[in-house]
């Protein structure tokens, strides 16, 4: 679909597999070996908005190893169709690593974008079910008056940090 000018043709051959490599091999390590961090998969997780939520969505299911959540707020999945996604998460195996998925999206009225980016986040859960994830490990927040913007994002963001350190909120 086309929102604004940017077409989805414009993401086509896109470059989120060198992103991700350098997120894990690079930056990661960087991190690991200048901060004090625990470097463990239940300590590691990632987050992001619109692209970056896709991005980090994706980084997740590329390396389920080192990541235990991934917060993807209004995920720009529709830039793939749902085959085309499960055709991807079919090829992975998650039976060792799972990441907690956490999903949220807001579907105002008054805000176009982030309504197409609702209806993609909402049929995300049934295509990782479809692939044999587990239903345990995906939580979607949906909020009615949600725009596509950072004070949202800020909102719930305190939210999905509850499931990726639920010991430390209990």
């Amino acid at each position: 679909p086309d929102i604004g000018k940017v077409t989805q043709a414009s993401y086509e051959g896109g470059k989120g597999k060198y992103f991700s490599d350098f997120v894990v091999d690079a930056v990661m390590p960087y991190i690991n070996e200048n901060y004090n961090v625990y470097t463990d998969r239940e300590h590691t997780h990632i987050a992001g908005s619109s692209s970056g939520g896709i991005e980090s969505f994706y980084i997740a299911m590329e390396h389920p190893d080192k990541f235990a959540t991934v917060g993807a707020l209004s995920p720009a999945f529709l830039l793939y169709t749902d085959d085309t996604w499960v055709e991807y998460l079919n090829k992975k195996d998650f039976s060792k690593n799972a990441p907690l998925i956490y999903l949220y999206c807001g579907n105002s009225s008054g805000d176009q974008l982030e309504q197409a980016l609702c209806a993609g986040t909402k049929t995300m859960p049934n295509n990782l079910k479809a692939c044999g994830y587990p239903e345990d490990k995906v939580v979607i927040k949906l909020y009615e008056n949600g725009v596509h913007n950072e004070m949202y994002w800020r909102a719930v963001f305190p939210d999905y940090l509850k499931y990726a350190f639920p010991k430390a909120s209990s």
